[in-house]
């Protein structure tokens, strides 16, 4: 959904941290990407150009989606045996 309504590149896409989404801001800022390095996929901390690091604005709709897939990620999250 975050793909389909905000644009971002492939690679950005993937790489979405949750500390990456500002709720109380309304946007989520393209920071990193995945790559192909030496045939290895790799946590790139920069985008393909300078204009690539932004803020994307956040639909209310997706702030709603985001926060629900957020609480059940953290239920499932608390399930796990450690």
């Amino acid at each position: 959904m975050l793909a389909l309504e905000l644009g971002p590149r492939p690679g950005e896409s993937i790489a979405f941290e949750w500390p990456h989404v500002d709720f109380d801001e309304g946007s989520i800022a393209v920071r990193q990407q995945l790559q192909t390095v030496e045939g290895k996929l790799r946590l790139v901390p920069y985008t393909k150009t300078d204009a690539g690091m932004r803020k994307l604005p956040m639909p209310g709709h997706l702030a709603d989606a985001l926060k629900k897939h957020r609480k059940v990620q953290l239920e499932q999250m608390s399930k796990i045996p450690t």
